[in-house]
């Protein structure tokens, strides 16, 4: 991953719940916004992976996150961006990927940063992914339309579209290092 993804977790900093002063930027861990606070640290678009949590190898939700705007990150969570610019694309690649073998945890499952920048992504041309991406974008902005919970059997939609979609938009995948 490497080769196509700027890491920025250099610059993450956790603040225990008792030093948060509450405000309306978000402040992400490795399962989503746990909570909202009146100052941040990163501003634009960014793709975020958890670091740790039983999730990692359970998968009972999602363990990367696409945010924008104005936010705050703990040390929870690996924070970055497709030296491309195409980060949904980015962000559909790392929901796929099976981390059970990136796990570096013993007591609690962990991706540690040198683990995941040695993951091989399956990367197509620019043009490529950035309509794959725009797909992706797409249905993801329905449903936050709907506003209502995906049903359980979601994941098992998403990844047969996921395959559909391979199968028809002709794709000359590069394999690189995160």
């Amino acid at each position: 991953m490497k080769d196509v993804v700027q890491f920025y977790d250099e610059k993450r900093i956790p603040i225990k719940s008792r030093s948060r002063s509450i405000g309306i930027y978000p402040y992400y861990g490795a399962t989503g916004i746990i909570d909202y606070i009146d100052d941040f640290i990163f501003d634009g678009e960014y793709v975020l992976l958890a670091e740790d949590g039983a999730n990692i190898v359970m998968r009972s939700s999602p363990i990367a996150y696409l945010t924008s705007g104005k936010f705050w990150l703990n040390n929870h969570a690996h924070i970055m961006k497709a030296k491309n610019n195409i980060n949904s694309f980015l962000l559909i690649e790392l929901e796929n990927i099976n981390y059970k073998k990136y796990n570096s945890g013993t007591a609690q499952p962990k991706l540690n940063a040198d683990s995941i920048k040695k993951i091989l992504l399956n990367y197509p041309a620019k043009e490529e992914q950035a309509k794959v991406g725009i797909l992706f974008h797409d249905i993801d902005q329905l449903i936050t339309v709907n506003q209502r919970p995906p049903p359980p059997y979601f994941s098992s939609i998403v990844t047969y579209l996921h395959a559909v979609i391979y199968t028809i938009i002709p794709i000359k995948l590069v394999q690189k290092t995160m």
